[in-house]
């Protein structure tokens, strides 16, 4: 398999991710953050499954990478909202930090 479809894999999943997190903040102000987290979860398990069965077909693991994206999207625009719904303005920052740096260790 060549490189630049490897690499293609990575942009379509970053393709899903800027195409959904529009819809998700989107819908995220009229109807909740706590369904698109669900819907997030759920279809990430699902795609993930579908991409590790998917085995030696490139486009089934490409388009389960489209929607590894799609479900990556809520987690990617709506966490930094969802940390200032939580948290008072001076204390916020201070969360946000704290979670970029959980996020670099792990």
């Amino acid at each position: 398999m060549e490189f630049t479809h490897i690499a293609l894999l990575t942009g379509y999943f970053l393709l899903g991710v800027g195409v959904a997190g529009v819809l998700f903040v989107a819908s995220a102000r009229i109807w909740g953050k706590r369904h698109l987290f669900l819907l997030g979860t759920v279809l990430l398990v699902v795609s993930s499954v579908w991409a590790g069965a998917s085995g030696k077909n490139y486009t089934s693991l490409l388009w389960a990478r489209i929607f590894q994206g799609v479900a990556t999207a809520p987690f990617e625009a709506l966490v930094n909202a969802a940390v200032g719904d939580l948290y008072f303005v001076h204390v916020s920052a201070h969360s946000i930090f704290d979670l970029a740096i959980s996020w670099l260790v792990l």
